[in-house]
């Protein structure tokens, strides 16, 4: 059963840790002050933790819980108690027991299959995932070195025009000066 940490049957209209009338009761009690703050209700620094609201609402929910575990309780208490009644009232025949235990064999039985079944399939996926993630793997190495022989396809495209271009100052150079005249592009005059 889950213990209190709240007080119960308290006025819902009214929650004292907000009420400024009977917040000198706790703030001058040294054990009181503890004592909320080790329940939570209060921080290290006397700041009340939730809203009034929020406290009446989990009030509710703990006592939805309390009354939940008590039916829970008594309604294995009640199925104990009619169970006893009839293994006293009847003894069941040999056969029945066996059949019974045999049922419970293929029950664990059948959850080892079960297990192993899962096991199986988590195995499977971790493979599939693997393999997935090396593929793309794969996928990204083919598309960079796709990506480099492009960038390298372009350099050489651009060195050959460039080179063309140089070809063709270098002829326009000697039709105007004549062979005779040596080139030099850094400087861009004649020796």
């Amino acid at each position: 059963m889950i213990k209190s940490l709240y007080i119960y049957n308290f006025n819902p209209s009214l929650f004292s840790l907000h009420d400024p009338h009977c917040k000198r009761l706790f703030l001058n009690n040294q054990t009181l002050r503890d004592h909320l703050t080790h329940l939570g209700l209060l921080t290290d620094d006397l700041r009340v933790v939730a809203t009034t609201k929020e406290q009446r609402q989990k009030v509710r929910a703990h006592e939805l819980l309390e009354r939940k575990e008590e039916l829970l309780r008594r309604m294995s208490e009640r199925e104990n108690q009619r169970i006893e009644k009839l293994q006293k009232a009847v003894s069941l025949p040999v056969k029945y027991e066996l059949s019974m235990k045999k049922q419970e064999e293929r029950k664990k039985n059948w959850e080892k299959i079960r297990d192993v079944k899962i096991e199986k399939l988590t195995i499977a996926e971790k493979k599939a995932r693997m393999k997935e993630l090396e593929r793309k793997n794969e996928r990204k190495k083919q598309l960079q070195e796709l990506l480099e022989q492009i960038k390298l396809s372009e350099q050489t495209k651009r060195n050959a025009a460039q080179h063309q271009q140089e070809q063709a100052e270098i002829t326009a150079y000697e039709k105007q000066y004549g062979k005779t005249a040596v080139w030099h592009r850094a400087s861009d005059h004649i020796h």
